[in-house]
C-alpha cells in the first residue's frame, strides 16, 4: 500500500468516528443527523478513493472513481444542510435545499453512465 491510499483510509476512519462520537453526544438528533450525513458523503468519498488507489485492474478502478465521485457530490450538499440547521434557517433556505439535493441526486445518477 503506497503513502497514497494510506491518507484517504486516515481520512475515512476519522470521518467515521467524527459521525460517531456526534451521533452518541449531540442533544439535537436533525442538527446530529445532518452531520452524519456529511460524515457520511466523506466517508463514502475517502473510501471510493481508498480503493480506486488499490485497484489491481482498470475496471475496478473505473468503478470506485464513480463511487468517489457519488461521495464528493454530496458532500457540500449535506455541508449546507448541516450549517441551515446549525444557524436554524432551513425555512429561508428550503428551495434552495431542494434544488441542490436534485442536482446531486441527478449527478449521482449520471456518475454511472458509461459515457460520463
Amino acid at each position: 500500500m503506497s503513502i497514497y491510499a494510506a491518507f484517504p483510509l486516515i481520512n475515512s476512519l476519522s470521518s467515521l468516528c467524527a459521525g460517531v462520537l456526534v451521533l452518541r453526544s449531540c442533544k439535537n438528533k436533525s442538527l446530529a443527523h445532518t452531520f452524519i450525513w456529511f460524515c457520511a458523503s466523506v466517508f463514502v468519498w475517502s473510501v471510493g478513493y481508498f480503493l480506486w488507489q488499490i485497484s489491481p485492474d482498470r475496471n475496478q478502478a473505473l468503478f470506485f472513481c464513480r463511487v468517489l465521485m457519488i461521495g464528493a457530490l454530496f458532500i457540500p450538499t449535506f455541508y449546507l444542510h448541516h450549517l441551515t440547521y446549525l444557524f436554524n434557517i432551513v425555512q429561508s433556505h428550503l428551495k434552495l435545499l431542494r434544488t441542490m439535493y436534485g442536482v446531486t441526486i441527478v449527478g449521482g445518477l449520471v456518475s454511472f453512465h458509461p459515457l460520463y
